[in-house]
């Protein structure tokens, strides 16, 4: 009885495909699909009318494909594709301003491709690959210069692939 349509976001019969769900604060945030702006992150208040998109991150028809979605604080980080930059490491405080990409780590179109992305503290660690350093261990602050490499674990253009990140006890682990 208490399970109903939300949002239709779509229109129609068709799926918006909502996925990486995370509430932050008193909303809950998630990637879903509109005919006009692809698969974009999107914010709801849990009310009909307190749905929206945050912020079209890929403009002119491309999905930005937000993931990875996890909150710290009253911030949303996550990955995102953008014409511009590739996909790199994003950020959401819910606003248009407040969204945008933190770092071009992989300057330009090429991407870092941030993914496995875990809370720590007032910022998240996750994995991101570039040319020099292969697949590597990142932490963000939310800001430029305080998104930097961990450690080159396996050194040179060889990856350590870290994944399935967790954190017990103040340590983490992979």
């Amino acid at each position: 009885a208490g399970t109903h349509v939300l949002s239709d976001i779509r229109g129609g019969p068709s799926s918006s495909y909502p996925n990486w769900l995370t509430r932050c604060g008193d909303k809950l945030f998630f990637q879903a699909y509109s005919n006009l702006d692809g698969y974009e992150l999107w914010q709801s208040d849990l009310t009909t009318f307190g749905t929206s998109m945050v912020k079209d991150l890929y403009n002119g028809g491309g999905s930005s494909s937000p993931a990875y979605l996890v909150a710290v604080g009253d911030l949303v980080y996550f990955s995102a594709l953008t014409a511009t930059n590739g996909r790199e490491l994003a950020r959401s405080d819910g606003t248009i301003a407040g969204t945008y990409v933190i770092a071009d780590l992989n300057p330009g179109t090429a991407s870092s491709s941030p993914a496995n992305l875990i809370a720590a503290g007032k910022g998240v660690y996750f994995s991101a690959t570039l040319a020099n350093t292969g697949n590597e261990l990142y932490f963000s602050d939310g800001t430029s210069p305080g998104t930097s490499l961990i450690c080159d674990i396996y050194p040179g253009i060889n990856s350590s692939s870290p994944s399935s990140l967790h954190i017990c006890d103040g340590t983490l682990y992979m």
